[in-house]
């Protein structure tokens, strides 16, 4: 073993410019809750990076920027079970993506594995000489300084487009100025433009979009700037932290959770002390009891993976309740658009297992959606809608322009940028 620290007393950046000064080679796994993260370094350069968290795989990456839609993905799954393949090669046999493309469009995502990581402030790292990388790792090759500097960058424009569109429960609408034709081309931005609904909050939008916070951050900022969208309300969304000097107590309080077959509460309280307490093992090893308790339960009592959720309520009903989750409103998306089974929702959504079991299982409690059938009903529809130098940036971006540009006055820019997965989903 090398190097074991957290990120509040070292933070990354820092970690990677001793890394570089030193000239050393191994591999960084930095851990925050349930989301692991590998770099493996040598020298000044990230040689690799791999990212456990779903909205970070591949095929979620490939579907924020329209290149594949919801089922080709969960049919790339499917087979994917059976032969055991990388994602990417299935993919391509499918004729869904040319290994050009592919190859492009996983170094796009390995760079946005690591943006997001150096804005990270609690997580637990460690440094390891001898350690070895997931087989899943994408290779690059790219210079520590670089990456830091372009983060850097990012991190100064996250906190001035914070300063309106910072609070995780801002409500935004569109107004009477229509999104340009040029810029409703790209798939990504008119996946974010689509969820401004009056009733999605930011946390919301971002989790439909499936590209990183930063990505869709930049382009509703510069909608806002434009006019095009305009904040209509602010929702109470903040979550409650426990308490940080009690480790020990919420152990305590977990264990008795799961003793009385409370296994919701206990995830709910251990999901949210591990982001507290990143260093913790013990807390890390009772969540992943608690998750694993929880979902033998559910499928044991409540829902079968087969079951297909039908909504009970008009999807404008159930869009303007105050008390739905990001997750719960995003699973009730996908319900609306499909008929997809639980077992199919696990596969599309850029979520772990048990949070589309919990969304599900939340909005049957809320009256929202049934989940006794097993056969199909009728499907229902869904839909939705600054110019020369939008265009020209976006097709920049469909043709694989992996650099950061600079802070751009214009909206397509920002949908410059990607959120690729690498190997598998899943896997």
């Amino acid at each position: 073993m090398g190097l074991v620290g957290t990120l509040d007393t070292m933070a990354l950046a820092d970690l990677l410019q001793w890394v570089c000064t030193s000239r050393k080679a191994g591999l960084i796994t930095v851990t925050q809750g349930k989301t692991q993260v590998q770099l493996a370094v040598g020298g000044a350069r990230v040689l690799g990076a791999y990212s456990n968290d779903p909205p970070m795989l591949l095929g979620q990456f490939l579907l924020s920027r329209g290149k594949i839609d919801e089922e080709t993905l969960h049919d790339a799954l499917a087979r994917q079970d059976t032969t055991r393949e990388h994602l990417g090669k299935v993919l391509t046999e499918l004729g869904a993506i040319t290994a050009e493309e592919l190859g492009r469009y996983v170094v796009l995502k390995a760079e946005e594995t690591i943006f997001g990581m150096l804005e990270w402030a609690e997580a637990m790292f460690e440094f390891d000489l001898n350690a070895e990388s997931d087989t899943r790792m994408v290779r690059m090759d790219h210079g520590v300084d670089d990456l830091i500097m372009r983060g850097a960058q990012r991190r100064d424009e996250m906190a001035q487009m914070r300063t309106v569109l910072g609070d995780p429960g801002v409500v935004l609408c569109s107004t009477e100025i229509e999104l340009p034709k040029s810029v409703r081309e790209s798939p990504m931005a008119s996946r974010i433009y689509d969820a401004i609904d009056g009733h999605r909050t930011m946390k919301d939008i971002l989790l439909h979009s499936r590209t990183s916070e930063y990505f869709a951050t930049k382009f509703l900022y510069e909608l806002h700037n434009a006019g095009v969208v305009r904040i209509k309300n602010i929702k109470d969304v903040k979550e409650t932290q426990p308490d940080r000097g009690s480790p020990l107590l919420i152990l305590e309080a977990a264990n008795t959770l799961l003793k009385g077959r409370q296994f919701d509460g206990a995830v709910t309280l251990l999901a949210a002390s591990s982001q507290v307490f990143p260093e913790n093992t013990e807390m890390q090893q009772m969540l992943s009891k608690a998750e694993a308790t929880f979902l033998e339960n559910a499928y044991q009592d409540r829902l079968s993976r087969d079951c297909i959720p039908q909504l009970l309520v008009p999807i404008e009903v159930a869009n303007a309740r105050d008390d739905l989750h990001p997750n719960e409103r995003f699973i009730l998306d996908l319900v609306h658009k499909k008929n997809w089974s639980v077992k199919a929702l696990t596969r599309i959504a850029p979520l772990h297992e048990v949070d589309v079991v919990r969304a599900t299982l939340a909005l049957w409690s809320k009256g929202i959606v049934d989940i006794t059938r097993s056969e199909e009903p009728a499907q229902q529809q869904t839909d939705q809608p600054l110019d020369e130098e939008l265009l020209r940036d976006l097709q920049a971006i469909d043709q694989g322009a992996a650099g950061e540009p600079a802070v751009p006055v214009a909206l397509a820019d920002v949908v410059a940028g990607g959120d690729d997965r690498t190997s598998g989903d899943a896997g």
